[in-house]
């Protein structure tokens, strides 16, 4: 990739040898790319608040040798691993949370999806500066996700896909990717369980997934059951 510097793109090869196996599939070697920095790079929050933020941590050369990255930065070192393995990646920049942000939206399978490695990699928890590598925060909520979920708290004027596949929530599961913190439900007995359960907790709004064409039996009676 020309706009990386060969620095970089030596750093990138490094990584991608030591998380990629042949025997992995598109959405596994995204995946894999995803938590290898969740899980060696952290937010530059204290240089964020002092506002010193150095100029590396806006490059993958910062996020893969430091360690530390803003939002720019964790996107940038996205793109470049998923450009060694093959994976059409783009850097996306706008709005979130009230600031200006970075993402990307990545191509797998043929689809394509955004991901947001920065918010997955969550710096504060309930206000609470994390500690160096904490993993315990570490989410799946932005990764692979369609444009209905992310424009939820995202906003930009040129992302340059439509991101409107569905999620691969087979996939996911068997990976342990528990989406939004929602339960998938895959049987009329599951989904009339949840619903008993909530019920019983006096939650009358909540969230679920639910396995495409599910509800084409008579629901009624199971939930009289």
């Amino acid at each position: 990739v020309s706009a990386y510097t060969q620095e970089e793109n030596q750093l990138a090869d490094a990584v991608i040898a030591k998380i990629i196996r042949s025997s992995m599939g598109e959405f596994e070697r995204v995946k894999a790319i995803h938590d290898y920095l969740l899980m060696n790079v952290d937010y530059d929050y204290q240089n964020l608040i002092n506002n010193t933020i150095p100029a590396a941590s806006h490059t993958a050369k910062g996020a893969l040798t430091n360690k530390y990255a803003v939002c720019d930065g964790y996107s940038h070192a996205f793109q470049l691993l998923c450009s060694k393995i093959g994976i059409s990646c783009e850097f996306v920049s706008g709005t979130s949370k009230g600031g200006s942000h970075a993402w990307n939206q990545v191509k797998i399978e043929g689809n394509w999806y955004n991901i947001d490695v920065t918010w997955d990699d969550p710096a504060t928890v309930n206000g609470v500066t994390t500690t160096f590598h904490d993993h315990s925060a570490n989410s799946y909520e932005y990764f692979c996700i369609p444009d209905s979920l992310m424009y939820k708290d995202h906003q930009t004027s040129n992302a340059p896909h439509k991101c409107t596949a569905p999620l691969l929530f087979e996939r996911a599961l068997k990976a342990g990717i528990p989406w939004e913190n929602a339960p998938y439900i895959t049987s009329t007995n599951e989904l009339v369980e949840l619903i008993k359960k909530e019920v019983q907790k006096g939650n009358y709004t909540f969230s679920f997934y639910m396995k495409q064409n599910l509800l084409t039996g008579d629901m009624g009676t199971a939930l009289m059951d």
